[in-house]
């Protein structure tokens, strides 16, 4: 509790010796934020000069805020779900009681602010009693409400009105300075008001007032410069993220994820051995599907451009339990997924330096000297890690286009009717129900990761208008490049029917040699090397992100340590480090059979975790209900959602199906197994989180804020 105490004569001023107590939120709570709006309308210029009366002009000004600006604001309020505090003077409620009683019917709460915005510096106790009273008549007479707040005139509190509040049961007071946070200020007589501390930097009345001769500061300025004055301070108070991506950084980040050369590489052979030359076809069918899944991405982060994407969404769109078992998937497909990317790097990277048959302990050292490369990037952050993103990218864009371009222009030794071949593996009908589904399935897994962007949705820069378009722009660049340089390897393929028998276990590498030389095996290797770098770099920016959201909403255990943020870029490094951990745990099971069991959901997580928040948006709009209306593509989304859901629903059939594709029988089943394990230990972990007084229940969001700062 804080003593304010008058300054007493020859003694100096004694009201700030002790500093007030940090306060004890509520369990699952580690911030407050309060909406407030002083509706002064007139009175805030007749209290300054009360000849203005007569000035046409300057009043029309005042009366825009009620008239004009509550609507406004009621209306955004609602939209948004959200309740705020109006300070109101009792002479504005006389003047404008519709306005008054609208605020109250719309479930708002009415503060007291005196009853004429009267200067109270140097009143009398008498006098500004009869003005609170005054106040006071003046909204119950017209709103029927008696406030439990109070705010002071121009904040100017004088050492006697605590006491005359306490007098009148008021509860709390929002006029103070001295500190970031709510505390028990101590009145005379043993009373006591909370006391909600207020700024002048989080005040706009600073930033636009201006009125000539009357008031104001002679300056009005840019919406920008308010934004940014709020956001550093709220950065600077509370766990909040930094907006330091921009769309370059952005894009650069889910198409490092995205990763053309890992994706190129990764199918091409298995394609080719199982559909034959023609399984280019399934390029585009699967392109076309995911584009459709990136239009539902595009128009819901423009709606919720919050931390972890797809948990965010389907939290928002149908509750924090579906949401909770959204973000497992996306965790755990996320996190194999960095397990998998290191160790499939090392042998990259060894043989570009020279290394050849390296043993596995070695190839699982390396593989962790690259996941502790990219963890120190994901740590440090800002310049670092957006630097890292840029070389990617430009690696990325000239390997892939380059590989294409070149080998259709001067290397293709394959007649173009070789696409329309199966290469003996089936014909007709038979073709598109067996053998062209097996590449359909796996090339899914390379048009995965543009949503990378989305999941640090609350450090990009006007995100609602970024996202959207660095999403969607990824896939389609990143799309359009794997088929050209898919393309252009099968029409260089010197011999076809031993890439299609599997004798040619490497055919791309072969393709390679074969047109630029033995020269371009090591750079094929170190493009290749960079690749898998980059896309796990960003995979582990994308995982951190979503941990740490669900930490914020207090459903992972740990959540205390997991929910925090460090370091001058506000960054989720215990998250960080979390994955390491896991990942690095994983990376030294690389040769066992467990690992492989694992992997099998990796790529799988992703496109379940996708397929969640889409049905849940496609059942809303199925009832009738719009919940992204005014979102990103809005016009089509209804069509885009509906192609999208029908598109999941066959790619996760055909994903699970078994298929003799391994050896072991678990390994073949290994998708289905290892949802039926991670869904089963997610339900767990969900029933724990969501127990009753658990502080998932109790906690309140903080990352709709996040959002509403870039409305």
């Amino acid at each position: 509790m804080t003593q304010v105490e008058p300054p007493q004569p020859g003694t100096g001023l004694r009201s700030s010796t002790v500093p007030p107590g940090p306060i004890s939120w509520p369990a699952g709570v580690t911030a407050a934020a309060c909406l407030t709006f002083d509706m002064d309308a007139e009175a805030a210029v007749l209290t300054a000069d009360i000849s203005s009366v007569g000035r046409m002009s300057p009043m029309s000004h005042q009366s825009y805020g009620p008239l004009v600006g509550v609507p406004r604001i009621l209306a955004l309020l609602k939209r948004h779900d959200l309740r705020a505090t109006f300070f109101i003077p009792g002479y504005s409620a006389h003047r404008y009681p519709d306005v008054v009683r609208a605020v109250a019917e719309a479930g708002h709460e009415i503060a007291h602010h005196s009853y004429f915005h009267e200067n109270t510096i140097g009143m009398d106790a008498k006098t500004e009693a009869d003005m609170l009273d005054l106040g006071l008549r003046a909204l119950r007479e017209v709103a029927g409400v008696r406030p439990e707040g109070y705010r002071a005139p121009m904040w100017e509190m004088n050492f006697h009105t605590p006491a005359l509040l306490a007098e009148r049961g008021f509860r709390y007071d929002s006029s103070l300075m001295d500190s970031d946070h709510p505390y028990v200020l101590a009145v005379d007589g043993g009373a006591s008001l909370v006391e909600v501390p207020v700024s002048w930097g989080l005040d706009d009345w600073e930033q636009y007032a201006f009125l000539p001769d009357l008031i104001g500061s002679g300056v009005i300025e840019s919406p920008a410069k308010a934004l940014e004055m709020w956001t550093l301070t709220s950065n600077s108070l509370g766990q909040r993220p930094v907006r330091d991506f921009k769309f370059r950084s952005a894009f650069g980040l889910s198409f490092a994820d995205l990763s053309p050369i890992v994706g190129i590489y990764t199918v091409f052979a298995i394609g080719l051995i199982a559909a034959g030359p023609a399984f280019l076809w399934a390029f585009p069918l699967v392109l076309i599907g995911q584009l459709m899944v990136c239009g539902v991405f595009g128009n819901l982060v423009s709606k919720w451009p919050l931390q972890g994407s797809v948990y965010a969404w389907s939290r928002e769109l149908v509750g924090p339990r579906y949401g909770w078992f959204t973000g497992w998937a996306y965790m755990w497909g996320l996190t194999l997924t960095l397990a998998v990317l290191p160790i499939t790097a090392a042998p990259y990277i060894l043989s570009a330096a020279g290394v050849n048959a390296p043993s596995q302990i070695v190839v699982e050292l390396v593989g962790i000297g690259v996941l502790l490369f990219g963890s120190i990037a994901n740590a440090l952050g800002g310049r670092l890690l957006r630097g890292l993103i840029y070389i990617a990218l430009a690696c990325e864009l000239i390997a892939s286009a380059g590989i294409g371009i070149t080998l259709l222009a001067f290397h293709h030794i394959n007649p173009l009717s070789i696409i329309f071949s199966g290469g003996g593996t089936a014909h007709g009908a038979s073709w598109l129900v067996g053998p062209f589904l097996l590449p359909v399935a796996y090339i899914a897994y390379s048009f995965i990761g543009f949503e990378a962007s989305a999941s640090i949705g609350e450090e990009v820069q006007e995100s609602r208008k970024v996202l959207p378009k660095a999403v969607v722009l990824s896939l389609a660049v990143g799309g359009v490049l794997v088929i050209i340089a898919c393309l252009g390897i099968v029409l260089a393929i010197p011999d076809v029917s031993a890439a299609v028998s599997g004798k040619d276990t490497n055919p791309i590498a072969t393709t390679l040699v074969h047109a630029y030389g033995s020269g371009s095996g090591r750079t094929l290797l170190i493009a290749l090397a960079i690749g898998f770098t980059s896309s796990m770099i960003a995979v582990q920016t994308a995982v951190t992100r979503a941990i740490w959201a669900s930490a914020r909403d207090r459903l992972l255990p740990g959540t205390r340590v997991l929910g925090k943020l460090s370091g001058r870029e506000h960054l989720p490094r215990y998250a960080i480090g979390l994955t390491v951990i896991i990942a690095g745990a994983l990376v030294f099971a690389g040769a066992s059979k467990i690992f492989a069991l694992l992997v099998s959901f990796s790529a799988f997580g992703f496109i379940l975790s996708y397929y969640l928040p889409i049905i849940a948006l496609g059942y809303k709009q199925w009832r009738g209900q719009s919940p992204t209306a005014d979102g990103w593509g809005a016009r089509w989304i209804r069509v885009i959602t509906a192609i999208a859901v029908v598109w999941l629903t066959a790619e996760i059939v055909n994903l699970l199906w078994p298929r003799d594709v391994n050896s072991e029988w678990y390994l073949n089943w290994g998708a289905i197994i290892m949802t039926g394990v991670l869904g089963v230990l997610g339900l767990l972990i969900c029933l724990r989180s969501f127990r009753p007084g658990s502080p998932a229940m109790m906690a309140q969001r903080t990352d709709v804020v996040a959002a509403e700062e870039e409305s």
